[in-house]
This record gives C-alpha cells, structure tokens and sequence, in this order.
C-alpha cells in the first residue's frame, strides 16, 4: 500500500443473515447455532456490494445516502468491528471511531475513569493519558459530571466526552458516525471547529457518515452518495449533495 493512503477498500462486500428467529435464551441460541437448523430459513442481505475506493491521508471524506445504503457499515468495517465477507481491506493508521454513543465506554466507570479505559482501548500509554486528562475534560465541559458515573450521562453528555477523546487521543483516521446530531448547537459548533484543525494535518484523515448535508459540505474534500451497498457517486461535495437531493428529496 502506498505511504499516502489511509484506508483502501478493493471488491469489499459485506453479507448479513437475517431470519424471524426468536432465542429465548443464550443457551437455545449456542444449541442452534451448532446445528443446521440455525441457517434454516434465513436469509442473505448485502449490506456492501463490490466496493472499491482509497481516501488518502490528511483528507477529509463523508459518506451520504439513504437509511440502509451501507455508510455505517463502511465505518464498522474500517474500525475493525466487524470483518468483510469477502476483498481486501487494508487500514494505515490508528483509528478512533465516535460509532455510538457510550461505545467503547463502561458504564459504570465515572467519566474520568473513562477517559483512562477509553484510551487504553485505543492504545495509549496511561502516562500519556494523564498528560491529557484535564485537556480532555476541559473540552468535554462536563462539569462535576465528569465524576459521575456515565450510565447516568445523556446522549449529549455521552457526545461530549466521546468526541472530546476520540479527538485528543491523537488517532491517525477518526471516524464520525452521526453521533454529532446529539449535541447542543454550541457544542457541536466547537466540534466542527476541532474537526477543522484536526483535518490541517495531512497525516490525520476523517471519515464522517451523516445526514447533516451542510456539515458534510463545510468538513470534507470529497463525498460518496452510496445507494443499496454500492457506490452511484463520487466527487467535490456541493455536486455529490445536489446528486443526492434531486434523486432523494422530490
């Protein structure tokens, strides 16, 4: 792989097995799945279909289209959460990845503590975590929550210490899964503006999947329109999203 690529999918295609199976226990489902009556009456669904692109280092790219095209997927596939089923994809870079909200997070941790478990998760050292710690609390402007156990967090707080440090962990590729559209307008605000300092390094990439059309439009170099798993559309942002919107909001 070249030194300037980042992330290259090559014939990625992602499979799913759907079926109306009810489990009503861990057991059942063990007991099932070592049998042939597990696959019975399934079905295959192709969440990707035959990808095949690169986003090169230090770019900023978004991925649009319709609930069920495959963005999400695409993340998951890059952040090593889920495998494809078939093609080659290759990742050059630490990855931090904003998927949902409370991943990678413990809840019954505090926030503080989950700033350590959250960056040993991503690799870092707890020496270099502490050297951040108040960094990231001072962005995350949680207050005495901070301290609080994060079960007891909302969906904005959630936001809030999640992006807080995905983004002062120093990751090589993050990754930004509408988890933005929780936030409150002055936050999300700051966000953009961190993302924006964040994408001037050119060994950093971002990849953002979201319906925010304007955002995507404001952050990325280049966006894909993706329709049932496949790519329809590729290019400067302001034409991929009038694409999108003549085909989508008639």
């Amino acid at each position: 792989m070249m030194d300037n690529t980042a992330v290259s999918f090559s014939h990625i295609s992602k499979q799913f097995l759907i079926g109306p199976k009810y489990y009503p226990s861990l057991r059942d489902w063990v007991v099932t799945f070592f049998s042939r009556e597990f696959f019975r009456g399934k079905q295959s669904f192709y969440a990707l279909q035959d990808l095949t692109f690169t986003i090169r280092k230090g770019e900023s790219v978004g991925f649009i289209g319709p609930n069920g095209a495959g963005k999400s997927t695409i993340l998951k596939l890059i952040a090593r959460v889920s495998l494809p089923t078939s093609g080659v994809l290759r990742v050059n870079g630490k990855v931090a990845g904003l998927l949902e909200l409370g991943a990678g997070f413990h809840p019954e941790l505090t926030g503080r503590e989950n700033i350590y478990f959250k960056g040993t998760i991503l690799g870092m050292s707890k020496s270099v975590i502490s050297e951040k710690m108040q960094t990231i609390i001072d962005f995350a402007d949680l207050g005495q929550f901070i301290d609080s156990p994060i079960k007891l967090f909302s969906s904005g707080m959630y936001a809030r210490l999640g992006f807080s440090v995905a983004i002062h962990l120093n990751p090589e590729i993050l990754l930004i899964d509408e988890i933005l559209s929780v936030g409150d307008a002055s936050f999300v605000e700051k966000c953009y503006r961190k993302i924006e300092e964040f994408c001037e390094d050119k060994d950093r990439t971002t990849i953002i999947v979201s319906h925010n059309l304007g955002m995507l439009k404001r952050l990325c170099h280049r966006l894909f329109l993706l329709e049932q798993g496949r790519i329809v559309a590729e290019g400067q942002p302001k034409r991929i999203v009038d694409t999108y919107l003549k085909k989508h909001m008639q």
